[in-house]
């Protein structure tokens, strides 16, 4: 059975309908919730007997269309399906319209031409139609009239849609660390002697890197940001952002601007709030957009000699983000950043340099624990890249740290246990009961680790030095990326707390900083013996 469920603009209640066929009837309520939106404006015109619908959601203008050749769809579909091309039109045409509010309007988009895709097509194959198998199949279901081949179909697109789900997830791969570091110095070079006519251009781009680098947004809230933007506190300046309401896939839209996304400030350092305020005055004469955003469309039109358009948009930034690669990073072998990367860099920054543990449950809005896994697996890279360029730049570093604990037991070795490296003082060893030993837990998960346990005293007691190990340090913070995932996720179902992500966060920017200075001495070292070499 489908549920329908449309949130109206400009109010704070939804509608739900329970869709098991349909018929006359549930076409009628298909065409009332047709006449709802256009009469707000969100679809801006036409009749749903029609096969274009214009739409907008402020943002952007498309049009979802419902084409299809009504002789093709006799010659090929018509066959399994079992109903004409007019019933599987208005059937498709109700199934979008019941998916209005849980999804983006370009989802809806991309929804409408796979289901005219289907009405050109033979009988599905064992790879049934991709990742719409299970919206096909479902709307075949919901068609009125039985056709055993139109069962054996859905049997078939069912059984794609489950092998589909069990795939591994599909991460955002990050690229090696070292291709952002060099982006973020050409990016620096290029700015300080561009023109002020280039810089208007690339505005959106420069920005994009420096801010979203550091605040992990989504490129449409980074978008969305309001002319408006910039206040200067006390403290310093704070930038407003719009930040979007639909996450975790549990609120409907509106498909209006103020209803589908939220203000929020941040803290912001004076170089991108200065950058953001000429930007302001650069574009002050120019024609403002539709809608209350940053970023203006005249300088993309005239680079690009566009003679449409008025809102800067995804399109809009990607274009010009290729443009900075060919004219600008020409003959620099930088690999591309994808503009999605950022966000990721950003959040597992936030994670080593000691952020929130409620920054760190927005991750907890994926659905498992592999979607959001790829924020952690590459933490020892971004270190390992990081340490690099700090190290080109002032060549600063410690050969050993001091570990151990800075005071002495007083308890006589006559009550302690021996165990390898050191004593065990718990009571329940002496007597050979395991009870305290299956609490001390490594960061690599192995019960019963010694030098994990409250109860250990190594043998040199105080504190001595620890000269660095690169295998251990990278081994470490691999265990304590994983360790701070499983605690997310153990908060995300239900059965963990806040206070075992902070402590794990702890942990993690622990292992980070060892990391970092294992990294560096290795890097002295070598950095020496190139220079004896050298001479």
């Amino acid at each position: 059975m489908l549920t329908a469920a449309n949130k109206l603009a400009g109010t704070d209640y939804s509608r739900f309908l329970a869709v098991d066929s349909i018929d006359a009837e549930t076409i009628s309520k298909a065409k009332e919730i047709f006449n709802r939106y256009l009469s707000h404006g969100i679809i801006t015109g036409g009749r749903f007997e029609d096969d274009e619908w214009p739409v907008t959601d402020e943002k952007s203008r498309i049009t979802i269309r419902f084409s299809y050749s009504d002789t093709e769809y006799e010659k090929h579909a018509g066959n399994w399906i079992g109903c004409t091309s007019q019933c599987y039109k208005e059937a498709a045409k109700s199934y979008v319209l019941f998916h209005m509010g849980a999804w983006t309007l370009a989802s809806l988009r991309e929804l409408a031409s796979h289901l005219c895709r289907t009405a050109a097509a033979d009988f599905p194959g064992e790879d049934g139609f991709g990742d719409e198998s299970s919206h096909i199949a479902e709307l075949l279901q919901l068609i009125p009239g039985f056709s055993e081949s139109r069962n054996a179909a859905i049997e078939c697109l069912e059984d794609c849609a489950a092998l589909q789900r069990i795939r591994p997830g599909r991460q955002r791969h990050l690229l090696d660390f070292t291709a952002y570091f060099r982006f973020h110095d050409a990016m620096d070079e290029y700015w300080e002697g561009a023109e002020p006519d280039d810089r208007r251009f690339y505005f959106p781009l420069y920005l994009w890197w420096k801010l979203t680098a550091v605040l992990p947004l989504r490129v449409t809230e980074f978008l969305m940001m309001p002319r408006d933007c910039i206040r200067e506190t006390e403290k310093g300046y704070m930038v407003t952002i719009r930040r979007t309401r639909l996450k975790g896939g549990n609120t409907l839209m509106a498909y209006r601007i103020d209803s589908d996304f939220e203000k929020k400030s941040y803290p912001v350092s004076s170089e991108v709030a200065e950058s953001i305020l000429w930007y302001k005055e650069a574009t002050g004469k120019m024609d403002a957009p539709p809608i209350d955003s940053l970023f203006c469309y005249e300088p993309y039109r005239e680079r690009h000699r566009m003679s449409t358009g008025e809102i800067y948009s995804y399109d809009c930034l990607k274009t010009t983000k290729d443009d900075f690669y060919k004219n600008v990073l020409a003959g620099k072998e930088i690999p591309v950043v994808n503009l999605g990367d950022t966000r990721h860099i950003a959040m597992m920054n936030l994670i080593i340099s000691g952020g929130s543990p409620r920054m760190c449950m927005e991750l907890a809005g994926h659905a498992n624990i592999g979607i959001s896994s790829h924020y952690y697996t590459n933490m020892a890279e971004l270190v390992e890249c990081s340490t690099y360029a700090l190290f080109r730049k002032n060549k600063k570093g410690a050969a050993a740290r001091f570990q151990g604990e800075s005071f002495y037991s007083l308890t006589p070795l006559s009550e302690l246990t021996q165990v390898p490296e050191g004593w065990c003082g718990s009571p329940r060893r002496r007597i050979e009961e395991v009870d305290d030993c299956i609490q001390a837990v490594n960061p690599l998960g192995e019960i019963g680790d010694c030098k994990s346990c409250h109860y250990f005293r190594r043998d040199r007691q105080g504190q001595h030095l620890d000269f660095f190990d690169t295998k251990q340090g990278r081994q470490k913070v691999e265990a304590d990326s994983w360790f701070l995932m499983h605690m997310v996720e153990a908060v995300r179902q239900g059965i963990g707390c806040q206070e075992n992500i902070r402590q794990a966060m702890l942990r993690l920017q622990q292992s980070c900083h060892h990391y970092r200075e294992c990294l560096w001495k290795d890097m002295e070292v070598g950095n020496g013996e190139a220079e004896e070499n050298r001479k």
